[in-house]
Formats: structure tokens, C-alpha cells, sequence
């Protein structure tokens, strides 16, 4: 791996406050970097040359760009698994995918991962995506049992009201078979 840019080197203060200028839209590279250059000259450091603000500038728009479809790639998970009984928690999982895979991108491309870290944070990655997973079973499955509870409770209901309606119709005088026709309708049997 080579060694980070004159930008990527600078103080992390210094370099949050050159992103924010060059995300101003009123503010040229130029303007940008006259800013940034009063700043390292007050704490003695070494000025930025106008192509290394601009080759962080092309990467920062790459990274916009990159996150930007990955925004785009996540609403449109986000608007299939909203269809799903369990699409809260599809939105919540794509969501926290899709941030983590921005932070690390974000780490890698300032060097703050290296050969040494990146295992671990893929390690990590993996171990979150496999729970993530179970998470979503698991409301599948909670799901799946909050219908099939329902489903019971419907057809005891049903089962009630056709009993009650047979020995109220006997008790008014209704034929054996009469009575059990009126059950079979609310059943919704023969």
C-alpha cells in the first residue's frame, strides 16, 4: 500500500473542515485550498498543492457517487422487502448493511484499514450480516405464528357463532337439519 496523500495526511480537524468547503457550492477548489493552506501555514505545516485538492476533490465525488447508488441499491431492497410481513425488519437490515459497507469503504479509502485490521472487519461484517439473517428468520417466523394464532382464533369464532346460531335456531323451533345447514353456512363447509 503507498503512502497517504498530502490530504490524507493532514489533521483530522483540518481535513473535515476542507471537506465541508469543497461542499460548499459558493466556494471554488481554489478558495478551498487558500483556506486550508492559512490554516497548515498557522501550525507550521507544510502547504497542499492545488492537484492534490483536487485528486481528493475527484475521489470525494467518487465516494458520493458510490454512495449514492448504494442509497439508490438499498430503496430499492428497502421497497421489495417493504411488501413482506417481516419489512420492518428488512429495512432495518439493509439499512445497517448498507451503512457499515459506506464506513468501511469510507476506512479503506483513507488508509485507515489496512492489511492487519481488514480481516477483523471483514470478520465482523460477516458475523454482523449472519445475525442480521437470523434476525429476519426469526421475525419471519414470529410472523408466520402471529397468522397462524389469528387463523386458530378465527376459526373457534367461527366454530362459536355456528354453534350458537344451531342451538339458538333449535331452541326457536328450527328442524335438526335446518339447524345444522345454518352451521354448515357460517363454517362455510358444504
Amino acid at each position: 500500500m503507498g503512502r497517504p496523500g498530502s490530504i490524507r495526511s493532514l489533521p483530522p480537524d483540518l481535513r473535515e473542515r476542507l471537506d465541508e468547503w469543497l461542499r460548499d457550492q459558493s466556494l471554488t477548489q481554489q478558495e478551498a485550498r487558500e483556506r486550508l493552506n492559512e490554516y497548515l501555514s498557522e501550525r507550521d505545516l507544510p502547504p497542499v498543492s492545488r492537484s492534490a485538492v483536487n485528486r481528493y476533490a475527484v475521489s470525494m465525488d467518487k465516494v458520493g457517487e458510490r454512495m449514492r447508488q448504494s442509497r439508490e441499491m438499498a430503496d430499492a431492497w428497502i421497497a421489495k422487502l417493504g411488501a413482506e410481513p417481516s419489512g420492518r425488519v428488512g429495512q432495518m437490515v439493509v439499512s445497517m448493511m448498507t451503512t457499515l459497507v459506506y464506513e468501511v469503504n469510507l476506512k479503506l479509502q483513507d488508509a485507515e484499514l489496512d492489511e492487519e485490521s481488514l480481516p477483523g472487519v471483514i470478520r465482523q461484517l460477516r458475523e454482523l450480516s449472519l445475525t442480521a439473517q437470523r434476525l429476519e428468520r426469526a421475525s419471519q417466523v414470529s410472523a408466520d405464528r402471529e397468522l397462524k394464532i389469528r387463523d386458530e382464533a378465527r376459526k373457534r369464532a367461527l366454530e362459536d357463532a355456528a354453534e350458537a346460531a344451531a342451538s339458538e335456531g333449535a331452541e326457536k323451533g328450527l328442524s335438526a337439519e335446518a339447524a345444522d345447514d345454518i352451521k354448515r353456512k357460517i363454517l362455510g363447509v358444504g
